[in-house]
């Protein structure tokens, strides 16, 4: 499927549409979301700061999936990520992935250990470990902005 894909994966190009999908998508098992109108500001001026980011997943005009997070040196700390289509989150996560490896930035924090994310290969660290690895991460200066151009447009179908 993915292979066929017309998907194309965009970064900082939508951020407010994503935290917003983000904060509407109703998840099972959850009553409500954590992304109050608050939340949404102090992230939307992180944006624009330069440190919050967004991946997208575009089938034609359409967003498909997504997610956001902030970055601190060479660490990404996922927030929130969300599917309008099947596999849109994957796609998200599997793009954002690929493109901060080839960066040189070797981990992502998803926050909260669930099946979704260890089918995509994520593995629980234990906080010490975890503390120990981000830390040298953190203080490796990377310049804030948006990633937009930096991210350029891939391909779904190069991910399968």
């Amino acid at each position: 499927m993915l292979r066929k894909s017309n998907w194309i994966l965009r970064a900082d190009t939508a951020f407010d549409q994503v935290i917003s999908a983000c904060a509407l998508t109703p998840r099972p098992g959850q009553d409500g979301t954590w992304i109050t109108r608050e939340m949404l500001a102090a992230y939307r001026e992180l944006h624009r700061l330069g440190h919050a980011h967004s991946v997208e997943v575009f089938d034609g005009d359409a967003l498909v999936g997504g997610i956001y997070g902030v970055a601190i040196g060479r660490m990404f700390f996922g927030e929130s990520m969300f599917s309008g289509e099947s596999g849109g989150s994957k796609v998200a996560l599997a793009g954002l992935a690929q493109t901060l490896r080839g960066w040189g930035w070797p981990l992502i924090d998803a926050q909260v250990e669930n099946p979704h994310l260890q089918f995509m290969g994520a593995q629980s660290l234990p906080r010490r470990e975890f503390l120990a690895r981000i830390g040298p991460l953190v203080e490796i200066v990377e310049k804030p902005g948006l990633w937009s151009e930096r991210f350029g447009l891939s391909a779904a179908s190069v991910l399968a």
